[in-house]
């Protein structure tokens, strides 16, 4: 239902205005919709795949919906208005970019990094960052020093030195579960930022599909609040709730969800009408 605003204001974040579309805007959520009004349970509905864009994806479509920064985001710091970490970096794109969505103003995020950090995870993926978003025309800050990055970017100067200032210990004593909040480390690898000149650039959060929906069971049937079935009521792929996202926003990917569910509804009706 990512194409609807009003289930997104309903469901994910308090500004669907604010999440830039980078997916199919025709997905309306009309099949979820009429399952529940036939009494369908809906489950998982807060959270999206989706990733990090810059902030000019609103008015420039050449930066979407690539190239996206969730190799700079997971490499250095995503912080917010007040220059602060709010979020495990860590945990990937994805799980960023609902946190972004989740934040009173989903507009008011930064990713910070170095020289180093661009010249290599920078030029990571399909469409990497670098150099892409400047020859584009995104907007990225740059500066010698932490300071004047913040006054380029509109960051108070103090806060966002001294949440650089323990990043960077936490990096330096291998330590990153010591931050606020805890950054994890097993799946994409920090770098500290040290090396002049230093970037901020301002990000949105692009949203591709919504991972909640219709409750299912085994079978791909369609359940109620209580979990009995809904006779005759299937479930497939995007439009089956509960198989992705949940507390660590777990993506599996549309076209897996689609291909097993339809298998697991196409037995069951095989079985359910008997031999040939």
């Amino acid at each position: 239902f990512q194409g609807n605003a009003e289930l997104v204001g309903r469901h994910i974040t308090g500004h669907p205005e604010a999440l830039k579309q980078r997916g199919a805007g025709t997905g309306r959520g009309d099949g979820m919709s009429m399952a529940a009004a036939a009494g369908a349970a809906l489950v998982g509905m807060n959270r999206f795949y989706g990733h990090m864009l810059s902030v000019d994806a609103f008015t420039n479509d050449n930066l979407w919906p690539y190239p996206y920064l969730d190799s700079l985001v997971t490499t250095g710091i995503v912080v917010n208005a007040g220059g602060q970490r709010f979020v495990d970096e860590g945990r990937g794109g994805v799980f960023v970019a609902n946190a972004v969505a989740e934040l009173d103003d989903p507009l008011s995020t930064h990713v910070i990094f170095d020289k180093a950090i661009w010249e290599a995870a920078g030029r990571n993926g399909l469409i990497p960052a670098n150099p892409h978003v400047e020859k584009e025309g995104a907007t990225l800050h740059r500066a010698d020093s932490l300071e004047a990055l913040a006054g380029q970017a509109g960051l108070p100067a103090e806060a966002l030195s001294r949440t650089v200032a323990a990043y960077n210990d936490a990096m330096a004593r291998n330590q990153p579960g010591d931050l606020t909040p805890p950054r994890q480390s097993a799946k994409y690898v920090a770098m500290p930022i040290l090396k002049a000149p230093f970037y901020a650039m301002p990000m949105c959060a692009g949203i591709t599909y919504t991972m909640g929906g219709i409750s299912v069971n085994v079978h791909a049937q369609a359940l109620r609040e209580d979990g009995s079935v809904i006779d005759g009521l299937y479930a497939l792929g995007t439009s089956a709730g509960g198989l992705e996202g949940g507390p660590q926003v777990g993506y599996v990917g549309g076209l897996s969800k689609g291909g097993v569910t339809a298998l697991a509804a196409a037995e069951h009706l095989a079985g359910a009408s008997g031999p040939a």
